[in-house]
C-alpha cells in the first residue's frame, strides 16, 4: 500500500484547450495504479490537484478530452520525477502547498486594501 505523499498542481496549456471536458490520465512508476480525474477549467488553463505517494519516483501522464481525444505528448506521455521536476511547454507542475500558501497570501492582502479603501470613504464622510 502506498503512502500519502505530496500534492502537486497539475495545469495544462495545450491543443486540447477549448474542449469542453478534460481528465488527467496518470500513474505512477511505469503507469502502475492508473487512475483518471477531471481536471477544472480555469480562463487560461484547465487544473488539477494529485497527490503522488511518497514512495513514488515518477508520475505518468497525458490528457483526455471528450470521448477519445488524447494529449499524450506526441505519444511520449508525460514521466515527471518529483525529485528531479522539469518543466515542460504545455504543462506546468507545481507544489499545491506553496500554491495554495500564495493564493491565500494574495486573497488576504486583497482583503486587507479593500478594509482600508472601506476605512478611508467611511472616514470621510464622517468628516461631512
Amino acid at each position: 500500500m502506498k503512502t500519502i505523499g505530496k500534492t502537486y498542481e497539475v495545469k495544462y496549456t495545450g491543443y486540447l484547450m477549448n474542449s469542453e471536458n478534460m481528465f488527467l490520465h496518470y500513474g505512477y512508476d511505469n503507469w502502475s495504479d492508473v487512475s483518471e480525474k477531471k481536471m477544472r477549467k480555469l480562463k487560461s488553463c484547465y487544473k488539477i490537484e494529485v497527490t503522488v505517494p511518497a514512495e513514488t519516483t515518477e508520475l505518468n501522464f497525458c490528457f483526455r478530452a471528450g470521448e477519445n481525444e488524447w494529449d499524450n505528448n506526441s505519444g511520449n506521455n508525460w514521466n515527471w520525477i518529483p525529485s528531479k521536476p522539469e518543466s515542460y511547454e504545455y504543462v506546468e507542475i507545481a507544489d499545491a502547498t506553496k500554491t495554495a500558501s500564495a493564493t491565500k497570501a494574495k486573497a488576504t492582502t486583497k482583503a486587507s486594501a479593500s478594509k482600508a479603501k472601506t476605512a478611508t470613504k467611511c472616514a470621510a464622510k464622517t468628516k461631512k
